[in-house]
């Protein structure tokens, strides 16, 4: 019990002392304790910067803040606590931030950590599920000029984003970018697909893919089985609807 105890007390004083540490400007105070989450084994967590929610955090304060995290410990730390910033700008619609923050990380040398494709999910994953999909190709060549290649996950955020739109040429490019990166699918790759042609009520393309996945070896997901038996159902009754109407007439 007093193990248990001491955990919630390791995870949550450091959580709190961000937020109050930022509440009275003690950027230096926040360092120690941005420093000593990692040290305590409890890394940053989406509420880590719930602070810059605060209508009075204007850009000089980011400023100051993106300041304050260079100086952290580097590596693990600076890279972590920069990477949970960008999550959090993202979560509250702030894309030009968190894009700013990622700046910040290149021309300061940031702790000397470097922005990798997993710092650019947030703002992919934002992009493409607004309407502001075509501004996502864009945040793709900026990550090619840092030398920062697309990998799965990246190509799997264009893939939800077609599929759900039933764009199945888009998605198909998708796909034939990553066989030409030589990047295997994996089993979200494969469940976007089959939602994907699900919905351009293309159900045996979708049959054809899930005997891919059996051939590859590729688990199949709940939520793909329950795609294509929504999309057999559908046919089914578009089918019995057709042949009613018939006898009617």
């Amino acid at each position: 019990m007093e193990k248990g105890l001491h955990i919630i007390f390791v995870f949550w004083r450091p959580l709190s002392l961000t937020n109050a540490a930022r509440s009275v400007g003690d950027f230096h105070a926040l360092r120690n304790v941005l420093n000593k989450r990692i040290q305590d084994n409890c890394f940053n967590t989406k509420s880590t910067f719930d602070f810059v929610t605060d209508k009075n955090f204007s850009s000089s304060l980011l400023n100051h803040l993106l300041q304050t995290l260079s100086t952290l410990n580097r590596s693990v730390t600076c890279k972590n606590a920069f990477d949970s910033l960008i999550t959090r700008l993202c979560n509250l619609q702030r894309v030009d931030d968190a894009l700013h923050v990622i700046e910040y990380m290149i021309h300061a040398d940031a702790g000397g950590c470097r922005p990798s494709a997993t710092t650019f999910y947030p703002v992919l994953n934002i992009l493409t599920r607004q309407k502001a999909i075509d501004h996502a190709p864009h945040v793709v060549d900026f990550m090619s000029t840092l030398g920062v290649n697309m990998d799965l996950t990246g190509h799997n955020y264009f893939l939800v984003a077609h599929c759900f739109a039933g764009d199945v040429a888009a998605a198909a490019g998708v796909l034939k970018k990553i066989e030409e990166d030589g990047i295997g699918a994996d089993a979200r790759t494969f469940d976007v697909l089959v939602l994907g042609a699900c919905k351009v009520k293309k159900v045996d393309g979708a049959m054809m893919l899930v005997r891919r996945m059996v051939d590859d070896g590729v688990p199949i997901l709940y939520s793909t089985y329950m795609f294509v038996i929504r999309g057999l159902l559908q046919m089914l009754l578009s089918a019995f609807w057709n042949i009613r109407c018939r006898f009617d007439d």
